[in-house]
């Protein structure tokens, strides 16, 4: 017996409303490769447009199969979790432009940027050990070809070793069987070695060296986004709106109170921005007396150097003295000898 699969109504309510929302949102991007023309031709719209074309093609129906139960093809599905990955992606991108969270994630792509740098050398231990893995474990099914020993031994790197199974297992099995020991045991211990705690160690210097520096740049690349963002939000409106919303000047009254501050300070509550100006006051006159107190010290210093050259001036004063009166005292003396010589 053989039971009848129909769809239910709302599946096709959100059918539509996935292909009408895909639409619309490539119309837009149609529009901002009207008007931004080259400068459109980015990562982050590139992902944008393949997941509206992709969700739009998972959800058509191109079988009566399809139109009947629902259900998708295979390579559909496949499409499926490309997209639904890409949209998440493409959420996180988005994310990078929002104060508090955006700078996070361009640190993360800072240091996936670095991981690349480092992965060729990454991929070369990886393929040395699941070549050396198929040639001693080839009969175990996780290492019965090369794509499989890579895949296993990518997967070891994060712990899952299997030690009992893999070197403790049921000698009559062929499958499970430990041929050449003598060799196996040394690389894995290599392996252990290499890949666990020297590679992973590195990688977690690369991902968190000089991070002061990835945060001050990152905070620039997110703030240059910011300002892209409202550039190119400015360039898509039409111009009799952008006339409207136009000012030639503003003026602001700082001392002027609201309701709402009048209100404050009427009932004894301090504003957060009062809050905020006295700590930066305190903060600015720690760095005052900090500064005096660091003057201070240099004053003292440079009184202290010039006291010590004012003594070694007066030694060096003395000795030249002393010198010059010695080398009359020798002049005087040699020109006595030769008067005497003379005489003689």
């Amino acid at each position: 017996m053989f039971q009848k699969i129909t769809r239910p109504s709302w599946l096709v309510t959100v059918k539509w409303a996935v292909i009408s929302l895909g639409i619309l949102q490539l119309i837009k991007e149609l529009f901002q490769l009207i008007t931004r023309r080259l400068r459109y031709i980015t990562f982050d719209n590139g992902i944008e447009c393949f997941v509206y074309l992709s969700a739009i093609v998972v959800v058509i129906d191109l079988s009566p199969c399809s139109h009947q139960t629902g259900l998708r093809m295979t390579w559909q599905w496949s499409l499926a979790a490309i997209c639904a990955f890409c949209s998440w992606m493409n959420l996180l991108l988005l994310i990078r432009k929002l104060p508090k969270f955006g700078i996070f994630v361009v640190m993360f792509f800072d240091v996936l940027k670095t991981f690349s740098r480092f992965f060729i050398i990454f991929v070369l231990f990886i393929v040395a050990f699941s070549i050396a893995f198929y040639a001693v474990l080839q009969n175990r099914p996780e290492f019965s070809s090369v794509p499989s020993s890579v895949l296993k031994t990518a997967v070891m790197m994060i712990g899952e070793f299997e030690f009992t199974a893999i070197f403790h297992g049921n000698d009559k099995s062929h499958l499970e069987r430990l041929f050449g020991p003598t060799i196996t045991y040394p690389l894995f211990l290599f392996f252990c070695v290499i890949m666990t705690i020297l590679l992973m160690n590195l990688l977690v210097g690369l991902a968190v060296d000089d991070i002061k520096s990835v945060h001050e740049k990152a905070e620039l690349r997110r703030l240059a986004m910011q300002v892209d963002l409202v550039l190119q939000v400015e360039a898509s409106m039409p111009p009799y709106i952008r006339k409207l919303k136009h000012r030639s000047k503003l003026t602001t009254y700082p001392n002027e109170k609201s309701f709402w501050k009048r209100l404050c300070d009427r009932f004894g509550s301090v504003s957060p921005v009062k809050n905020e100006i006295d700590s930066e006051n305190k903060t600015e006159q720690e760095l005052v007396s900090e500064f005096r107190e660091e003057l201070r010290s240099q004053n003292a210093q440079l009184r202290l150097l010039q006291t010590n050259v004012d003594n070694m001036y007066d030694s060096f004063s003395e000795r030249q003295v002393r010198t010059e009166a010695m080398i009359r005292e020798i002049l005087e003396q040699l020109k006595m000898d030769r008067r005497n010589s003379k005489a003689k």
